[in-house]
């Protein structure tokens, strides 16, 4: 089954706030708090390209062998298929992140959104027999390399995070040559659609962790939180 493109869903939570930031007059406050954490977490890192969601793309989100190539990492295609089914996640932003001296020393990110915790949940709805096989594999690899417990299936309600975490395992030790891969989850605090503190969020990340039957954070993956624009 060939790859569907990610569907535009309606402009309000994270998907609002995003685009709000992506604007040029927000951009910057975005850059610098990211490029702030990325360098706490040992990322040496100046610039951040923003290659989705961008305006001259119509805010175009992707998935599967597209959001490889629109990080310029076309060659990992195949590796990526064999890793995973077609139809995997459609990711909020990518970017490119470049070192300051060295031209050839680059990063990526992964930037998923959340505006309110409803949208982080969300099950597996692969049928296909080939395509759930993939899956439990892939996430059966990452639970191992994240040292995960096993407190409940990664395919159930924490999907969505569980396969994020499984294409940050892909890039930074699946593909050859392997890639400076980070996960950023960006937590929108107090969007007037569904008012979220980051006191609430701190507690309901401590239960995804629990769930997800993880003792550590998950490494090369980092927690931005940011105020809604109102």
């Amino acid at each position: 089954m060939p790859s569907q493109p990610c569907p535009d869903g309606p402009l309000k939570g994270s998907r609002l706030q995003l685009r709000s930031y992506m604007a040029a007059y927000h951009r910057q406050d975005l850059d610098e708090s990211l490029l702030k954490l990325l360098g706490a977490a040992g990322a040496d890192y100046s610039r951040l390209e923003w290659v989705s969601p961008v305006k001259s793309a119509r805010f175009a989100e992707y998935r599967d062998a597209d959001f490889l190539r629109q990080l310029g990492l076309g060659h990992l295609v195949d590796a990526l298929r064999k890793f995973w089914p077609d139809n995997g996640p459609c990711w909020d932003a990518l970017a490119v992140a470049h070192n300051p001296t060295l031209i050839d020393s680059k990063g990526v990110i992964l930037l998923e959104a959340k505006s309110h915790r409803f949208e982080m949940c969300g099950c597996c709805d692969a049928t296909a027999a080939d395509s759930r096989r993939k899956i439990e594999m892939a996430l059966s690899s990452t639970k191992t390399w994240l040292r995960a417990r096993s407190r409940m299936k990664w395919t159930s309600y924490l999907y969505q995070y569980a396969n994020r975490l499984a294409h940050l395992y892909f890039l930074r030790h699946i593909a050859e040559p392997k890639v400076d891969a980070w996960l950023v989850n960006l937590y929108f605090t107090q969007d007037p659609y569904r008012p979220t503190s980051q006191a609430q969020w701190d507690d309901f990340l401590l239960e995804v962790k629990w769930a997800l039957g993880l003792d550590n954070d998950p490494p090369f993956s980092l927690n931005l939180f940011l105020p809604a624009i109102t």
